[in-house]
């Protein structure tokens, strides 16, 4: 199916970029040639293991723990969708190993983070994938400034990172179309629709979760 597909421009194409999950999976076979591992062997080597991930790790067949998928309030239960994109965000994780594993990512413990000035190039990616830019093997999300710097509190002797919504340089009035309250959430409905009327935007359809996460 891949090989009918015509490219969409021609390779190194100055200022294009398609974003594909094709193209992760065919770099998760040429991983398996390099190294001659199995995928979920690579990524424990040189990956899990190094940054002792112990509750990380990439499901190969439906005996393996494969949670669900929430939208909305619809339960979706897809292991073989999970196990047959491997490279292309097969893998399970945490949310604390998450973020040891992005903090890992641009700060150097993985590779040389001098990669990223090598990589500096980022691209828009098609249309529909909206304001994304794509180089240095991650999305990037120019906010021009609706959103602050990352600030951070202490929640349970870790430090969790959070940003503020900056209302005064949004335009659109009705930006924010939806919000679902977590469970362990101290803000009410009521709150949030005082935040939303003293910025004089429209109030979004306000939801509690139905979902058990914290």
């Amino acid at each position: 199916m891949v090989k009918n597909l015509k490219p969409r421009f021609a390779p190194r194409k100055e200022r294009k970029a398609y974003y594909a999950d094709i193209n992760f999976d065919l770099l998760g076979k040429l991983i398996e040639n390099v190294s001659s591992f199995k995928l979920s062997e690579a990524y424990k080597k040189y990956i899990f293991d190094p940054l002792e991930l112990s509750h990380t790790y990439l499901p190969e067949n439906e005996n393996d723990l494969i949670p669900q998928i929430y939208y909305m309030n619809q339960i979706i239960y897809r292991p073989k969708l999970v196990i047959s994109c491997g490279a292309s965000g097969g893998c399970i994780t945490n949310a604390h190993e998450l973020m040891i594993f992005i903090k890992a990512f641009f700060g150097g413990k993985l590779f040389n983070k001098n990669i990223f000035n090598s990589l500096s190039t980022y691209n828009k990616l098609q249309i529909s994938m909206g304001p994304i830019y794509y180089g240095g093997g991650y999305m990037q999300i120019p906010l021009n400034g609706v959103i602050s710097l990352f600030k951070y509190r202490s929640t349970r002797s870790t430090l969790i990172p959070f940003v503020d919504l900056n209302f005064g340089e949004l335009k659109n009035k009705s930006v924010i179309k939806e919000i679902i309250i977590g469970p362990k959430c101290c803000v009410d409905e009521e709150e949030i629709k005082f935040i939303f009327s003293n910025y004089g935007y429209s109030t979004p359809i306000i939801k509690n979760s139905m979902s058990t996460y914290c």
